[in-house]
């Protein structure tokens, strides 16, 4: 009986052990395969030491925050090749004659969001070349004291 129990459906029995394995093994290789660099990708990395922690915050007192550690390491990487290439130009804008200096914020908008290309004081008349790096679809909003006072599509 309990000789039976170990050599009936034998067969069935190996094919159970054998396919339990190969399943293993397949869900273990495609687990380990992220951590082998692959030969035909050339893949480099950047790592950033001791970059400050900053507390950016718009409605509340950033004073309340205590951030630690304060300072981290960050490491970029990926493929070589694998970013979507941005097209470079140069944005140039020219302030009104006569007035008073004002303060000049250009800020671009593209599918990566917002980010400010130049904020400063400048005197009226004055040219500012910035250079702008785009990914398709970029406005240039440009603001005057604080109001936005145009918009142009790159």
């Amino acid at each position: 009986m309990l000789r039976d129990l170990f050599i009936k459906d034998l067969g069935w029995k190996l094919f159970s052990l054998l396919l339990a394995m190969f399943i293993w093994l397949t869900v273990h290789k495609i687990i380990e395969e992220p951590k082998v660099a692959d030969a035909s990708s050339a893949s480099s990395s950047v790592t950033y030491s001791s970059q400050p922690v900053l507390v950016v915050a718009t409605a509340e007192d950033v004073h309340l925050y205590r951030v630690v550690p304060n300072t981290v390491s960050v490491t970029v990487s990926g493929r070589k090749g694998s970013a979507p290439t941005a097209a470079s130009k140069t944005f140039h804008y020219e302030l009104a004659q006569g007035g008073s200096d004002s303060q000049v914020r250009i800020v671009l908008v593209d599918k990566y969001g917002e980010r400010e290309l130049f904020n400063g004081q400048r005197s009226p008349g004055s040219k500012i070349d910035v250079p702008v790096q785009t990914a398709g679809g970029a406005r240039v909003k440009i603001y005057i004291n604080g109001i936005l006072v145009e918009e142009q599509d790159l």
